[in-house]
């Protein structure tokens, strides 16, 4: 999920799993756990960010 920016450059970046999704709003505690530095690779490997 991309947040600010454009859509093809978001200023921030973060990969939650759907799992980890448990209300309707999304709340800050959560997704600082899953940020990543935006126009850089990533991939879930089941348990971590890479």
């Amino acid at each position: 999920m991309g947040l600010g920016g454009a859509p093809n450059r978001p200023e921030k970046m973060y990969c939650v799993p759907l799992k980890e999704i448990k209300y309707p709003k999304l709340y800050p505690s959560v997704l600082t756990k899953f940020y990543h530095e935006a126009g850089k690779d990533f991939f879930w490997n089941g348990h971590t960010l890479n």
